[in-house]
């Protein structure tokens, strides 16, 4: 649902009519359905993945495709996001290497959203980084594994909509987001009590947001 959110969210922020805003949204909620038909020995393993085990995991792709094509039930694109969403721009990811232009935009959009996801959330072999480090992470990728505008417009907008947030720093202090720079969005500047930290000239960066707690 976390992907399904973030990929509807892109889409919307990219003006996308609402018809195939439904269909980006169904196709991120169902794009790894094929993992129902991976081991949960596999899927919950703590350690690292053998290349066996490795590419059982990357058949999820295909398995997905297949399971939502043969319901009949869903479009041809919500089945090909399935399939495509571990695909990269530069032909590195699976399950077929296509390239940039091979790939359905949606699943651009979804594989944005998923990798954002998957990079902030804690896994049973993981913790999930740093936001600062997943949008770095990203920010980078967008040269060659990522769709650049999308990647860039996603990673711009997320920071934007942080403004008034409160986060945590990588020195275990609380500040507020105060303003997020054009040209480097990723190192916003803070406020800390009545301090103003630019993190643009500083080695301080955003652990993590603060969520916020609401009374009932």
């Amino acid at each position: 649902m976390g992907v399904s959110i973030l990929s509807r969210l892109i889409g919307t922020w990219l003006k996308l009519d609402e018809v195939i805003l439904k269909e980006l949204t169904l196709g991120a909620v169902l794009h790894d359905i094929g993992k129902v038909e991976i081991p949960d020995a596999i899927l919950n393993k703590p350690g690292a993945l053998t290349k066996d085990e490795y590419r059982i995991i990357q058949d999820h792709t295909v398995k997905g495709y297949r399971i939502i094509q043969e319901s009949g039930i869903y479009s041809d694109t919500v089945a090909l996001m399935a399939l495509e969403h571990h695909e990269r721009e530069d032909g590195t990811g699976y399950p077929y290497q296509k390239t940039r232009n091979e790939i359905h935009l949606l699943s651009k959009i979804l594989a944005v959203a998923d990798v954002f996801h998957a990079m902030t959330s804690d896994r049973i072999y993981r913790k999930g980084m740093a936001l600062y480090d997943v949008l770095l992470q990203m920010r980078q990728d967008r040269f060659g594994k990522l769709e650049p505008r999308i990647t860039d417009f996603f990673v711009r907008r997320f920071m934007e909509q942080c403004i008034g947030s409160k986060a945590r720093l990588n020195d275990g202090s609380r500040v507020e987001i105060v303003f997020i720079p054009y040209e480097n969005p990723i190192c916003p500047i803070v406020k800390q009590g009545t301090n103003y930290i630019d993190l643009r000239m500083s080695p301080l960066y955003i652990q993590e947001l603060i969520p916020v707690t609401v009374k009932v």
